[in-house]
């Protein structure tokens, strides 16, 4: 053995434990340059550069020290890329334990409300992937999917406010990437569970790799229980005195399961074709029960009519699609081609029971009230057909370019029931049921181009895309129609690199958002007396164009980011109320002119290895009107979310949380603020720390949220309070299992699906 490089093998590990004494845990944040002429302190003797070495002393010598050391480093968990923010999730000590819906409160430009409503740049107009590609029952159900999953199974989130021209033009508000855990070679098993007052939640992650073939399955089954709640409501109508205010009260409680699931297995056939296979479901079951009082009384104050009744249903929702991608690479670095198909089903379930129990008043007031029973079935499923190509063309230019063919068939059936007061034989109403179709083909392609250069990267696309849709009614109102659009979307960004810490953004983009099946549909929702809801067949798509600048600053221990946001649409889809006939219509239709703007913030600071502090906050202003209905709602809306995550002793962390919202503004009223605040510890168990374990207390101090809100309409004003329970509390446990080396092979394009504005609108892709 060379005597020489043995002794500076020992140099650069001995070195720094001589200089501190005796051997303790020591940070280690800067590589260190020794000369030939240092001397080491060991515990024998001082050896000199030129002396002639004892290797088993040196050997032994090292082992004692060793002993001693500890590397400790601080990975940073935010990174800033040209076209998106990442937050290494896996990074986080608390990922081990919290759900992903805890884990996004902590996301820069991502806020999560009391009830886990999800907004991303200020807009709930947003999609969610996993690994690249678009996934619908996260996007239609995100608080209820992501509730579910453990944020132990993601390595990172990227944050997409300006998807450039080879997205989708519908959905880009934003997009929520989640790149899910990568596993290595061998296998790996994560079994997590929850218990808490409100449910039972378990889930299983598993990743298995041989050789060139990897399989990642992951499994949740979550019980619910929602407690009982209560709401009141008020509506005052000005042209009628004899039907002047109508008062309900009520009382509910919910009860359900959801189960979901994803597959993905990907075989390198060789270094340059990979074939990527996945597949995901999501399927969910409730029974809400309902028991509601109403009156109607006369201006001068005397009860006109009044009925109590009942509200059962039964209510299923489901997702479930699989694809499949060929990626061919070249011996060009960053050269790709990508073949691509997807499959996907949405189907849904609801039954409605109302029976009357009480009723007091004239005939003639109650003549129309009848026992009811819908039976409602909707069906989406489509295909994608997609090419993507990625060429570098030099060092500093790239373009990317690809073609998009889709086939969307929804499937409305809804049947409506009635049976006389007095017995339970139910008829159907053929007048008043709906079996409506929607078919949509959409065309696609896209050219953008990227270029970089020192401390700058300029970003430009353009994208074409051209829907053909024809509706077709087969029992019910509506009368059937064709119509086709074709859109130019454009989309530019340019950021610069100021210097090593700093970061720069200016974008625009413009997004369509084309009317869902819910929105489209004209069937007539009466499962609430006194009021009917339906979707508009007229509606039109919607041009929305989006300005932004965003600024970061990055350290080791600090992360600041600031951002402001403008955008506008002048034929915005827009819910809205009217009262005829003493019963409330809601509806949609194209009669927004919409302004919205907001500055937003997030700092994290880390201080110390143990020790995290971060506020994530906005403030924005919002101005809705409709000319054509003489209707406007205007105002600021302030929201923050702020935590200290601190480790504690005996390796025990503790995290402490909260945050609100003032006043929300709309196009008819207002709704009140909210506050929510939550307490944890979680602690590591075993050698290998693999067995986690996680107290949480959340909103304890006010068990009970109250809600209100106010809206206004040409004839009427109506006010609503109500207040459901808040408070929970539970433990959480999560397993590890075995060891992996070697990380799992994706497709690096895939199909990314956004055009659909509605299929339900379950919490993800809905209003603003």
């Amino acid at each position: 053995m060379n005597h020489r490089n043995s002794f500076f093998s020992f140099l650069l590990i001995a070195l720094p434990l001589a200089l501190a004494g005796k051997p303790k845990p020591t940070p280690v944040e800067t590589p260190l340059f020794l000369s030939d002429s240092t001397q080491i302190a060991t515990p024998q003797k001082i050896v000199q550069s030129s002396s002639k070495l004892n290797l088993d002393s040196i050997a032994q010598a090292a082992d004692y020290l060793l002993k001693g050391v500890t590397v400790v480093a601080q990975k940073p968990l935010f990174k800033k890329e040209a076209d998106k923010l990442i937050y290494d999730v896996e990074s986080d000590p608390d990922s081990k334990t919290k759900n992903m819906i805890e884990m996004l409160r902590k996301v820069p430009l991502v806020t999560v409300d009391a009830e886990e409503n999800i907004e991303v740049n200020g807009s709930s107009k947003f999609k969610v992937y996993v690994n690249g590609k678009p996934n619908n029952m996260m996007s239609n159900n995100p608080k209820d999917v992501l509730r579910s999953m453990p944020a132990s199974s993601i390595k990172k989130i990227e944050v997409i406010t300006n998807p450039g021209a080879k997205y989708d033009a519908e959905g880009v508000k934003g997009i929520l990437n989640i790149i899910t855990v990568s596993r290595l070679q061998g296998y790996n098993l994560s079994l997590n569970a929850s218990a808490r007052n409100s449910g039972i939640y378990s889930g299983i992650y598993a990743t298995v790799q041989k050789g060139k073939f990897t399989t990642t399955v992951r499994y949740n089954h979550n019980i619910q229980r929602q407690p009982q709640g209560s709401s009141e409501s008020e509506r005052i109508t000005s042209d009628s005195e004899d039907h002047y205010k109508l008062y309900n009260k009520g009382i509910s409680h919910r009860r359900g399961h959801s189960d979901s699931g994803s597959i993905e297995a990907s075989y390198e056939i060789d270094t340059l074709r990979l074939i990527t296979l996945s597949g995901d479901f999501y399927a969910s079951s409730s029974k809400p029960r309902s028991l509601y009082q109403t009156q109607m009384l006369s201006q001068s104050g005397n009860l006109t009519y009044g009925y109590q009744y009942q509200s059962n249903s039964e209510n299923s929702y489901g997702w479930g699609g699989g694809s499949i991608d060929y990626q061919r690479s070249f011996h060009k670095p960053d050269r790709l081609l990508t073949f691509s198909y997807r499959l996907s089903t949405e189907p849904e379930k609801n039954k409605n029971y109302i029976t009357y129990t009480e009723t007091v008043g004239n005939a003639e007031d109650l003549s129309s009230l009848n026992n009811q029973y819908s039976d409602d079935k909707t069906k989406s499923t489509e295909q994608t057909f997609q090419t993507d190509y990625t060429d570098p063309l030099t060092k500093h230019h790239q373009i990317e370019t690809g073609l998009k063919y889709i086939l969307r068939r929804n499937q409305s059936d809804n049947y409506y029931y009635t049976s006389p007061l007095e017995n339970a034989t139910y008829t159907l109403n053929e007048s008043k049921s709906s079996v409506y179709s929607h078919h949509q083909n959409i065309l696609a392609a896209y050219l953008s181009y990227t270029y970089k250069w020192s401390f700058l990267t300029a970003k430009a696309g353009l994208r074409y895309e051209r829907t053909d849709q024809k509706v077709k009614y087969k029992v019910g109102e509506g009368t059937n129609f064709t119509a086709n659009f074709d859109n130019l979307v454009p989309s530019s960004s340019i950021t610069f690199k100021l210097g090593e810490k700093d970061n720069l953004e200016f974008s625009y983009n413009m997004g369509i958002y084309r009317p869902g099946i819910y929105e489209l549909n004209p069937y007539i929702d009466r499962s609430t007396p006194n009021q009917l809801s339906y979707g508009n067949s007229t509606l039109e798509s919607v041009k929305n164009h989006n300005f932004s600048i965003e600024f970061s600053h990055f350290t080791q221990k600090l992360y600041l980011s600031l951002s402001t946001y403008y955008s506008f649409s002048n034929n915005d889809i827009e819910n809205y109320q009217f009262v005829r006939n003493d019963t409330l219509h809601s509806t949609y239709g194209n009669i927004g002119l919409s302004r919205r703007g907001g500055i937003s913030s997030y700092i994290s600071w880390t201080p110390t290895q143990g020790t995290r502090v971060y506020i994530n906050q906005r403030v924005s202003y919002s101005h809705e009107a409709s000319p054509s209905m003489n209707l406007s709602g205007h105002g600021f809306n302030y929201y923050a979310y702020a935590g200290l995550q601190q480790t504690l002793f005996a390796g025990i962390r503790g995290s402490l949380s909260g945050g609100g919202s003032t006043k929300y503004y709309g196009l008819q009223g207002t709704s009140t603020g909210y506050l929510f605040y939550s307490a944890s510890i979680s602690r590591d168990f075993l050698k290998s720390k693999k067995l986690s374990a996680y107290l949480f207390a959340n909103n304890f101090l006010q068990p009970h949220r109250i809600y209100k809100s106010n809206t206004a309409g040409s004839n009427f004003t109506s006010h609503s309070s109500g207040s459901y329970y808040q408070a929970s509390y539970g433990v959480s446990v999560s397993y590890r299992i075995g060891k992996l080396q070697s990380s799992v092979k994706k497709a690096r394009r895939s199909i990314q699906n956004d055009e659909s504005k509605g299929s339900g609108n379950k919490g993800g892709g809905g209003g603003e």
